[in-house]
């Protein structure tokens, strides 16, 4: 930690102490007098904090101290709102969206200096299906958050439901450069990708283990799989061991994002010796069981996971073996099935995700305003359940909404 933060925090923590914070929880045993349990609830909310709040011996695993036993204690609004103040310090945040394309990948990396990069773009239209996840999904979710340009379109590995909706962007959105491993496939929209980046005149470019992708002098974007274009033959998978593989750190948070990586993908980095630490990790495979072994999970030591995979989907991901095996490991899990669309927030320091979960039981039907963008949704539209639950704003009615300053979304 840098010490401007363990100073603030060292200041927080004196300021509890004086009688500012003090308040009772549940718990076992009887509460020793004024011992703050909001800092095991910060703790629990967000991990930067835990080596501080654990040097200093308050919490534990989010748990505070009582006569010489460890009590849990659950997150309240005070709590949260701590994490924030601690949270905002005005420097540049990395942004991780993993956007709900339902059955696939999608996802949108934003740097502090503002580049946007995309790592595929969910299903497209095949043989048996016209759906086209890059029309239907991350168009409106770009349009949503006001990106106008690509800085760089990745295919982590060619199989549909990764690279099926990049034609899409292609054609629709302004792009500089396309990334790719270099591994062949004889799919039709792989191919059709390659088409339109020569058409367009994107930079093409190919990467491999031990590159760096150079968007943001501040972040570090390491390529830890494939090795080369052919790494891998003879696998359970070959498209999907050679995944590209990528590991974002920004000061001091982490994110790893692999692919459709599987087990021979996982054990060659390990044998590799690449450093697998991260804070956050896009599970493999939709959480098939194919991916996330245990020894590969041991290394990357996981606080939270997400899951990319869509709702009821005909393949049963994600699979209860490898819930159990992140449960086991005390890992907070996120799923787009059923969280929708989960944004990684960082500023190097603290990391906050946030969902685009459900309307609470009490605002169904209400109109919901976007604090941020100043506009609204009502029930029935696209994004009406979408806006991130700290920017909400509830209206009884349109015209509440409009008196408010709010305008109406088309999505």
């Amino acid at each position: 930690m840098r010490t401007g933060l363990s100073v603030s925090v060292s200041c927080l923590l004196a300021s509890i102490f004086s009688g500012l914070l003090f308040f009772g929880a549940a718990g076992h045993g009887p509460a020793a007098a004024g011992f703050p349990p909001v800092l095991a609830q910060v703790r629990e909310m967000d991990p930067r904090l835990r080596q501080i709040i654990d040097r200093e011996r308050y919490v534990k695993r989010g748990y505070v101290k009582r006569d010489g036993r460890w009590v849990k204690v659950k997150p309240t609004p005070k709590a949260r709102r701590l994490v924030d103040k601690l949270s905002d310090g005005g420097r540049p945040k990395l942004t991780v969206h993993v956007i709900d394309v339902g059955q696939g990948d999608s996802i949108l990396i934003q740097t502090p200096n503002g580049k946007n990069i995309l790592l595929d773009a969910g299903f497209g239209p095949c043989s048996w299906s016209d759906y086209d996840a890059g029309e239907k999904r991350v168009l409106p979710y770009l349009e949503y958050l006001g990106v106008k340009k690509l800085d760089a379109v990745i295919v982590s590995h060619p199989h549909n439901d990764h690279d099926g909706g990049i034609a899409t962007v292609l054609r629709k959105m302004k792009v500089d450069a396309l990334i790719d491993s270099g591994y062949k496939h004889t799919a039709t929209p792989y191919y059709d990708v390659l088409k339109l980046a020569r058409e367009k005149g994107l930079k093409y470019s190919q990467v491999k283990a031990g590159d760096r992708l150079k968007f943001d002098p501040a972040v570090e974007i390491e390529v830890l799989n494939p090795p080369n274009a052919n790494a891998y033959q003879g696998t359970n998978s070959d498209t999907n061991n050679s995944s590209i593989v990528l590991r974002l750190t920004y000061g001091e948070v982490t994110v790893l994002l692999t692919g459709d990586a599987e087990k021979a993908a996982e054990e060659k980095m390990l044998r590799n010796r690449y450093n697998l630490k991260a804070h956050i990790l896009k599970v493999g495979h939709h959480g098939s069981k194919t991916s996330s072994s245990e020894r590969f999970l041991g290394q990357v030591g996981p606080e939270a996971a997400v899951i990319s995979c869509g709702l009821n989907n005909r393949y049963g991901l994600p699979k209860d073996e490898i819930l159990r095996r992140f449960e086991r490991k005390k890992v907070k899990m996120y799923r787009t099935d059923f969280d929708s669309t989960v944004v990684v927030t960082t500023d190097g320091q603290f990391y906050t995700i946030e969902t685009f979960g459900e309307i609470p039981s009490e605002y169904k039907g209400y109109t919901v305003g976007d604090t941020e963008r100043k506009k609204y949704y009502v029930p029935g539209s696209k994004y009406y359940s979408r806006v991130y639950p700290g920017r909400r704003r509830y209206f009884k009615t349109e015209k509440e909404a409009k008196a408010a300053g709010f305008e109406k979304s088309n999505y």
